[in-house]
């Protein structure tokens, strides 16, 4: 069951850089994962952006219900499958951090 306190919330900030040549073929991949998550139990949004002035750069912005939610969609063969790809894809480690949303 969802979690109604945002206080157990967890949002989920990530930014990647692309291959010069290869952005479009990372901007596709990060697109099957917003399908793929947004119908994952537990999923309070997924959205992903692309910088306006660097085409190689991305941030993936999610939310999950809880802990466990979270845990078992970064567990999941789907997501498993899709990063496979993208990570030759990329230009080293995606950074991610995990937050807390405090405002409305």
């Amino acid at each position: 069951m969802a979690s109604t306190d945002i206080a157990e919330h967890h949002y989920i900030i990530c930014k990647l850089h692309s291959v010069p040549e290869r952005h479009d073929e990372v901007k596709a991949l990060l697109l099957e994962l917003v399908a793929t998550a947004r119908s994952q139990p537990g999923n309070l949004s997924y959205h992903v952006f692309q910088n306006r002035d660097d085409e190689t750069t991305f941030h993936i912005v999610d939310g999950w219900d809880s802990a466990d939610t979270y845990q078992n969609h970064h567990d999941s063969e789907e997501v498993a499958d899709v990063v496979s790809r993208l990570n030759p894809l990329l230009t080293g480690a995606y950074t991610e951090e995990v937050t807390q949303r405090f405002s409305d």
